[in-house]
């Protein structure tokens, strides 16, 4: 019973280190452009001849497009979670989740970072509710070691 119990663990601990090292490869290794074919070019070229009188638009478009600017990832996940690229929203979320879980002091300026720079209305929402619970007076566990000390009541 306790060989299996050791072999199940030399097992389990074998595939965590296969699966880090897999990702790491994965991710050292650069893109490689793939090779692009360009059609032939048409040697005869026709003319197309339309019968009826095609409107001029050209004089329908305005003279400026305003482009949308690329919004920029938020910077906050950095402090926290060392990735080479950003992260998505949904791992973005689960991150405000658990440091609103954690609440600990350090939590709170990482929190007060993501409400600030979080366009998406329910990551916006979600870094508030999580900074409200970090600054929740008694809000820090024990196990964190940022135990707050209740305030005494005053005496009359």
């Amino acid at each position: 019973m306790a060989l299996a119990s050791v072999v199940l663990i030399v097992l389990g601990i074998a595939i965590i280190v296969g699966a880090i090292v897999l990702t790491r490869s994965r991710a050292s290794h650069e893109a490689v452009p793939l090779p692009v074919r360009m059609p032939e070019a048409s040697h005869s070229l026709t003319e197309v001849v339309f019968d009826e009188e095609v409107p001029d638009v050209v004089d329908d478009l305005p003279g400026e497009v305003a482009v949308a600017e690329a919004v920029a990832p938020p910077s906050w996940p950095q402090r926290v979670h060392r990735t080479n690229g950003a992260l998505d929203d949904e791992a973005r979320l689960r991150l405000i989740n658990d440091l609103g879980m954690l609440r600990a002091t350090w939590c709170v300026p990482i929190l007060e970072r993501a409400a600030e720079e979080e366009v998406s209305p329910e990551l916006h929402a979600a870094a508030l509710a999580a900074l409200a619970k970090c600054r929740r007076p008694g809000a820090a566990s024990a196990a964190n070691g940022h135990v707050q000390a209740p305030v005494p009541e005053k005496i009359e």
